[in-house]
């Protein structure tokens, strides 16, 4: 049995060239900042949905019907009573020391 070898051919990746100096750092950094604002708007998307899922949990002991919370709406609480509810954590840890 006689063994034939093929000529490895070399596969055709595209070639990226790096970017140095100004331009790479530029894109370094947004790099980062688009990673932290997917992230942010990650989590605020699934706060957002654990606020509406109690919101209407609360409301079915107040009746038998299901009420449907928007997302917007929920969006928009989240939004607003996040940073005040941050802020009287805050300060309420500050005045404890």
């Amino acid at each position: 049995m006689k063994f034939v070898e093929r000529p490895r051919k070399q596969p055709d990746f595209p070639q990226f060239e790096s970017q140095s100096g100004l331009m790479g750092l530029l894109t370094f950094f947004f790099s980062i900042v688009l990673w932290i604002g997917l992230i942010v708007i990650f989590l605020f998307t699934l706060y957002t949905n654990a606020f509406r899922n109690s919101i209407q949990s609360i409301l079915f002991y107040f009746g038998q019907e299901t009420y449907l919370v928007p997302f917007w709406v929920a969006g928009l609480c989240v939004f607003f009573a996040f940073p005040v509810t941050l802020v009287v954590v805050l300060l309420g840890y500050i005045l404890k020391k």
